[in-house]
């Protein structure tokens, strides 16, 4: 059984939800009064909290990520001159440093999309800079569904001990549908076609499970950061449903377990 709650703005994501479905980001701190904090996995203990769908996910090896992150630190070894003198291990730091820099840079750009395009799918026409980006994942959407009618950002907490809160969910022609939307630098139109991995599947197929849909149609779609307007679909194929929700649950199984955590 899976509860749904009211909107809460994607920026503002965490990794724990309590029991009927609604984030608990953060916590009163009690060091610094009238002061929050990020919740830790102690709270959640205490307030009987479940972890969410990609806390879960990230036990495993993420392939996408960890090429990117290796991608980052070749172009900034590539890109950042040495200065006169200096050791390697200074260099290699500040490669490192440059690397994260542009790393948080990407994050918070896909970030701003997000939320972007979150309130224009609840309602909110977007700012000139980001209206390709929306418009982008708007017509992901309605290429891909008939008539679509949809919620933006919606929380939930399912009792096999895990949340989530999805992007986009809601029914076309009968049929329930899930979206998620994900962002993309150094956009490349020939290698759009193998953005999606399992993690991926595995997230839109646990959310599937925690909402008890039946029959769902399931979609990543990437948005281009620095190719305003570009994006790409990718429909997960119902006989993979089965073949990524055990994997899901068996890495849920793993994290409870390592975390000896049972909400």
């Amino acid at each position: 059984m899976s509860i749904i709650t009211p909107q809460i703005i994607a920026s503002q994501a965490g990794h724990w939800y309590a029991q009927d479905g609604s984030p608990c980001y953060e916590v009163p701190s009690k060091s610094k009064p009238g002061e929050m904090r990020p919740t830790t996995l102690r709270d959640a203990r205490a307030l009987n909290l479940v972890p969410s769908v990609t806390t879960i996910i990230r036990q495993a090896a993420q392939p996408g990520l960890e090429k990117w992150k290796q991608q980052q630190l070749l172009h900034a070894a590539l890109t950042l001159p040495r200065h006169d003198g200096e050791s390697e291990d200074d260099y290699a730091s500040r490669v490192i440093e440059d690397a994260a820099e542009q790393g948080r840079m990407a994050r918070e750009k896909g970030t701003e999309i997000h939320a972007a395009i979150e309130r224009f799918f609840d309602g909110i026409d977007p700012s000139p800079e980001m209206k390709p980006f929306v418009m982008a994942a708007f017509n992901a959407v309605t290429d891909k569904l008939d008539n679509p009618e949809w919620q933006a950002e919606k929380s939930f907490a399912c009792s096999l001990g895990y949340g989530g809160k999805l992007d986009l969910h809601g029914m076309s022609l009968g049929q329930p549908f899930i979206v998620d939307f994900k962002t993309k630098a150094d956009w490349s139109d020939k290698d759009a076609g193998k953005l999606a991995y399992d993690e991926h599947g595995m997230q839109l197929v646990a959310y599937a499970h925690g909402l008890s849909m039946a029959t769902p149609r399931l979609f990543n779609v990437f948005i281009a950061t620095d190719s305003p307007g570009k994006y790409h679909v990718h429909e997960w194929e119902c006989d993979e449903f089965e073949r990524l929700w055990r994997m899901f649950v068996s890495l849920l199984s793993y994290w409870q377990q390592m975390n000896r955590f049972f909400s």
